[in-house]
C-alpha cells in the first residue's frame, strides 16, 4: 500500500530541503526526521518503496520465467539436457549470491536493469530446482505420457499438460521470493 499510495500521501517532495539541521530528530514537520542534507525521511521512504517493490517484482517475474522454463524443459527432455542444465544450476547455487551479484554489477555497471537482471539470474537457479522437481513428478504421470504418445509438441506438453499442475507451488514460491 505504501508503494501504491505513498507518493499521494507524502508531505514534501523527496528532493526538497526541509530543514537546515542535518539528521534532525522527528518532530511535527518531519515525522521520521531528516537525512544528512535536511530532506524529509518519510517522503523519501514512501517514494523509494515504489521503486524497490517494482524492482523486486520485476526480478522475481524474470527469475520465474527463466527458472520455470528451463526446469520444465530439463524435466521433460531428460538425459544429457537435464544433466547439463542441472550441473550448471548446481554451479550457480554453489557460489555465494552476494559475491556473484556484486561482481556482476561491478562488471556491468550499477543500473536498475542490471540489478534486476542479476537478481533474476541468481534466484532463477532456486526456481529451476523447484520447477524441475515438480516437472519430474509430472513426467511420470499418465496424462503427460498420453500427450507425448499422441505426438503433441513440446510447447503443448509443457504449457497445457504440465504447467497448470505446477501453478500453485510456483505461486507460493513466487510470493516468498517477492
Amino acid at each position: 500500500l505504501a508503494a501504491v499510495f505513498g507518493p499521494l500521501l507524502v508531505p514534501y517532495d523527496p528532493t526538497e530541503f526541509i530543514t537546515d539541521d542535518p539528521f534532525a530528530a522527528p518532530d511535527r514537520a518531519t515525522w521520521l526526521g531528516s537525512d544528512y542534507m535536511g530532506r524529509d525521511m518519510l517522503s523519501r521512504m514512501l517514494y523509494g518503496t515504489r521503486l524497490t517493490m517494482t524492482m523486486a517484482l520485476g526480478a522475481t517475474l524474470l527469475a520465474h520465467l527463466i527458472g520455470v522454463s528451463l526446469g520444465m524443459v530439463a524435466a521433460l527432455a531428460g538425459g544429457v539436457a537435464d544433466q547439463l542444465l542441472s550441473r550448471l544450476v548446481d554451479v550457480l547455487l554453489s557460489l555465494p549470491k552476494i559475491v556473484v551479484g556484486l561482481v556482476l554489477v561491478a562488471a556491468l555497471g550499477p543500473s536498475i536493469p542490471v540489478i534486476m537482471g542479476v537478481a533474476a539470474v541468481v534466484y532463477a537457479a532456486g526456481v529451476f530446482r523447484i520447477a524441475r522437481a515438480l516437472g519430474m513428478d509430472l513426467v511420470s504421470q499418465d496424462f503427460v505420457r498420453v500427450a507425448r504418445a499422441r505426438g503433441e509438441g513440446l510447447g503443448w506438453v509443457l504449457g497445457a499438460e504440465m504447467l497448470p499442475h505446477m501453478l500453485r507451488p510456483l505461486a507460493a514460491d513466487f510470493a516468498i521470493r517477492t
